[in-house]
């Protein structure tokens, strides 16, 4: 049926999100390679998705814990990528539809209710990282008064980030402490330890905001946040499972995949790595 399958091991389940993220990569497998079959298979994987998606643009079947999420915006993201490339007019109102209903659950600073896995919890900024950058890749998609919300609910949620992070500092000198891995409606710390797979993504969004304004304080507050990840890496453990990745949480204990290097976020540890490397680059030519 095109759908994605949940969990570890061989499973029969689809879930959404599953699906859209592994969208992620076979477009851009496709857009590497031009091999048409990885675009097949993102066609398919999207009209599964529009087939089982609310009426209103949420999704609330085959979803993780049966309950629909902000952070589904990193679905729409890839639905949009293929309906531009097939001129599919169902997809893209499909993914429209979800961007909508995430928008309609946004306040003025930013926030925006169901980023967590649970109605129960406050969200991680893994899953509030996933619901912005979702949003951010679909600008590129979007057009008029829909595009000026999502826009400016990105930039908001963001500087209201940054600015939690960089307030959390002893004095005006000194390096912030890590970013508390929960976060309440009011960008406020709801845990004592740190996710960092939230924080590479956090730098990724950062430093996306800073190459399309030019806005240096993202880059700043991206480069330190990035910079406290790379301090938890081990790259000299005997152990080949530990050596080179980046733990759920710091510390370890925490409860984020806890005592857990999941390949995740040595994922958005390697693709902040990445741009931030694209990005010195450019600021070093510039200099010149």
């Amino acid at each position: 049926n095109g759908a994605v399958s949940g969990g570890v091991g061989v499973n029969d389940y689809p879930i959404v999100f599953n699906t859209g993220q592994v969208m992620i990569g076979w477009n851009s497998l496709y857009s590497e390679t031009g091999e048409s079959k990885y675009l097949e298979y993102s066609r398919r994987a999207a009209n599964w998705l529009a087939d089982i998606q609310d009426d209103d643009g949420k999704w609330s079947r085959h979803t993780y814990l049966d309950q629909p999420h902000a952070y589904h915006t990193r679905v729409a993201w890839p639905m949009l990528e293929v309906a531009e490339l097939y001129g599919d007019d169902r997809l893209r109102d499909s993914a429209i539809r979800h961007i909508e209903w995430v928008v309609n659950h946004a306040s003025i600073n930013g926030w925006i209710d169901g980023m967590a896995f649970s109605d129960s919890e406050m969200p991680l900024t893994h899953t509030i990282s996933y619901t912005i950058r979702g949003l951010l890749e679909s600008l590129k998609y979007l057009s008029g008064e829909l595009r000026e919300r999502v826009e400016a609910i990105v930039m908001k949620a963001s500087e209201n980030l940054m600015k939690r992070y960089e307030l959390r500092k002893s004095d005006p000198y000194s390096m912030p402490k890590y970013m508390p891995a929960r976060l309440n409606n009011r960008f406020r710390s709801e845990a004592d330890y740190s996710c960092l797979t939230g924080n590479c993504q956090i730098a990724l969004i950062w430093m996306k905001i800073h190459e399309s304004t030019n806005d240096a304080r993202y880059l700043n507050s991206a480069l330190k946040i990035l910079d406290q990840v790379k301090f938890t890496q081990s790259l000299d453990s005997s152990n080949p499972g530990v050596r080179g990745g980046i733990a759920g949480s710091y510390p370890i204990w925490g409860e984020y995949v806890t005592y857990t290097y999941p390949n995740w976020a040595a994922k958005f540890f390697a693709d902040a790595i990445m741009l931030q490397e694209s990005i010195m680059r450019q600021l070093e030519v510039i200099d010149k």
